[in-house]
């Protein structure tokens, strides 16, 4: 059931991206007025380049079940999160102690 899931919000997301990136070509950039033409087309990128990240991330969404990882799924086999943040609480410190004594 997680697996179909993960699917169909990577379809989700695929779609959305694509409404987005049609939108700002048809409603967005066919009204506006932007000066100079290389500015437009640099803005036009930037909206662009959203879709496409979300398209990429949507895919990855789909991929995820046929993956297979066990260890993502089992929460016996990961190390419990209290250790690994105090661990990196206390070598930030000693760290920070070290450059302040230099």
């Amino acid at each position: 059931m997680r697996d179909l899931i993960l699917q169909c919000a990577g379809v989700a997301g695929i779609a959305v991206s694509l409404i987005h990136g049609v939108l700002g070509e048809t409603k967005v950039f066919a009204k506006a007025t932007i000066q100079p033409e290389s500015l437009r087309t640099l803005i036009r990128l930037v909206w662009q380049a959203g879709t496409v990240a979300w398209i990429g991330g949507a895919v990855l969404l789909i991929a995820a079940p046929s993956m297979g990882s066990e260890s993502a799924r089992s929460s016996r086999s990961t190390p419990s999160r209290r250790s690994r943040t105090h661990g990196g609480r206390a070598v930030a410190r000693s760290v920070g102690r070290r450059s302040a004594s230099s």
